[in-house]
């Protein structure tokens, strides 16, 4: 559905058939229509041939399930290069895509023109608020990180016809929402761990910092640091061990007010996970078990909590959380709707 062809020639042109190569066989691109636009999309109007997030886009629209006459919002437009490949797949005229700052909107725009999707609706707005004026939609797709699991915006929900699907970053994960003709949305967060943005597009965050790949949390995820001095900390010992990524994504769904972190020493070759609340509150738990816990008050045994809840669940990983949006609320769960995880 593409407005003029964006077909590379000569080296450009077998360079674009070579990734696709690539990302089919890293399992992405099942879809020929998606192969066929990351073929013929000029990405060098875009982002820098050899941009490292193109696994990031393809895995995003492979799961954003769009079809031929779909209308599609996109929250942030970044180059323009997401919303050029939607373009190809659905047409210009069914793409809105949201932009926070106007001078990059305005720069994507004039790609977009470039590229022949000139069609494309670019919105200079807060992403959060959606685009009410060009609803309803059947999928939309957010390319920045949604902080917490109660900072989805509801306005996305509303904004959609039944059956529509809302894929987006939430606390940590990447979750695929379907719309009920009742207005509410509720679906399973996805295998695998998420980056935000991707070709281009801006990270950013809505209701929070921006989510990392591991955890969640109201601190934006994990992050990679350096140990901090604990002077006279309280010591004690736990069974918490912070290696692996599925126990640090449940921990920061349950308590998304906590900040958590892996913190690597590389002097020590070791990680420790660390939490802490606003209040100053924070501890720390070493690979061996010891803790040490300094703040105003305990926050560990809410760790631990969340621990022994998810040992005896069978250790799920992240597929088996998912996400309700009714009544004006917000709730994660393990399994099954009723069965609330947090």
């Amino acid at each position: 559905m593409k407005q003029r062809s964006g077909v590379a020639g000569g080296a450009q042109g077998a360079w674009a058939a070579r990734l696709v190569r690539e990302l089919a066989a890293e399992g992405m691109l099942g879809d020929p229509a998606w192969r066929r636009a990351f073929e013929e999309v000029p990405r060098r109007l875009f982002v820098p041939l050899r941009h490292g997030a193109l696994p990031v886009v393809a895995r995003t629209l492979d799961e954003l399930l769009v079809g031929g006459g779909h209308r599609v919002l996109e929250i942030g437009t970044g180059s323009g290069y997401s919303a050029a490949l939607l373009a190809h797949r659905v047409g210009a005229e069914r793409v809105v895509t949201v932009e926070a700052e106007a001078g990059r909107a305005a720069e994507a725009e004039r790609r977009l023109a470039a590229a022949g999707y000139g069609g494309v609706a670019v919105v200079v707005g807060d992403g959060a608020q959606g685009w009410a004026a060009g609803a309803p939609y059947d999928r939309v797709v957010a390319r920045c990180g949604v902080g917490t699991v109660a900072a989805l915006p509801g306005e996305w929900v509303a904004q959609c016809r039944p059956g529509a699907v809302i894929l987006a970053p939430v606390g940590g994960g990447l979750v695929r929402l379907r719309v009920a003709a009742d207005g509410t949305a509720a679906g399973r967060f996805l295998a695998g761990r998420v980056r935000v943005g991707g070709g281009g597009a801006a990270g950013g965050a809505v209701g929070g910092g921006a989510v990392g790949g591991g955890g969640g949390g109201g601190g934006g995820g994990v992050v990679v640091g350096r140990r901090g001095g604990w002077g006279r900390a309280r010591r004690s010992r736990t069974a918490v061990r912070p290696a692996g990524d599925g126990f640090l994504f449940a921990l920061g769904l349950a308590l998304p007010e906590l900040e958590v972190r892996a913190v690597y020493d590389r002097g020590r070759r070791s990680t420790w996970l660390t939490v802490s609340a606003a209040d100053g509150s924070t501890a720390r738990a070493a690979p061996d078990g010891a803790v040490s816990r300094t703040g105003p008050r305990e926050i560990w045994p809410g760790v631990e909590a969340v621990y022994d809840r998810w040992m005896e669940a069978g250790r799920p990983g992240r597929e088996r959380y998912g996400l309700t949006v009714a009544a004006g609320r917000r709730w994660v769960w393990l399994d099954q709707a009723d069965r609330e995880w947090g």
